[in-house]
């Protein structure tokens, strides 16, 4: 199936929700914030860092980057409000934080969030694969995300063909450490310690 025949699709399918599929705009930071919030706002680094934003520091950012609004899908209700979106950079872009350098070819899942009151109507796969069929169109033959051990996210990408990739020990120490001291132990502590790279091939 083309890009633009799966984007129709995804669309379609939101639409069958009452949620359509679009890039975020400078006027839906208040919402946006919102959304983020109902799935990070709750979560704190283990240097007591919150991880919820307000509206200005996204107004701020995409001031400064007005060319990576095109790089964040929203999923909106009609009446505007946001409850889902996924923030992707594709190759020769870098992840927005600056914690993530792309290779040739790669198109990297930032952040994928849904709202609590809209879980369960299949927006994070819809959002997935609007962002996979833009990342088609930049000329990306793979996705790649990371996922933080215990994150029930993680079953979402399986079933969309994410493999986890194997890391070396210095990497994945490395990455235990990352998570322990900027994103602490959100999801509880039966889970292992750090996070799994992951990646899927477009075909």
């Amino acid at each position: 199936m083309p890009p633009s025949a799966l984007v129709r699709s995804a669309s379609a399918n939101a639409e069958d929700t009452g949620v359509t599929l679009t890039t975020l705009t400078m006027d839906r930071f208040e919402s946006f914030s919102k959304c983020h919030n109902d799935s990070f706002g709750t979560k704190v680094s283990c240097l007591c860092v919150p991880v919820a934003s307000g509206p200005d520091r996204f107004r701020s950012f995409y001031t400064k980057n007005p060319d990576r609004l095109a790089l964040c899908g929203v999923a909106l209700r009609a009446s505007g409000e946001v409850v889902g979106y996924v923030q992707y950079a594709p190759f020769p872009y870098s992840d927005k934080d600056g914690l993530h350098e792309t290779k040739e070819g790669e198109c990297y899942v930032e952040q994928l969030s849904v709202s609590a009151g809209a879980r369960g109507l299949g927006l994070g796969t819809r959002l997935l694969e609007w962002c996979e069929a833009r990342a088609r169109d930049a000329g990306c033959n793979h996705m790649t995300l990371a996922v933080i051990n215990g994150n029930r996210a993680r079953a979402l990408y399986e079933r969309l063909g994410y493999v986890a990739v194997e890391q070396d020990c210095v990497d994945e120490c490395c990455g235990c450490l990352f998570v322990f001291l900027l994103v602490g132990r959100p999801y509880g502590l039966c889970a292992p310690w750090g996070a799994v790279d992951m990646r899927k091939e477009l075909k």
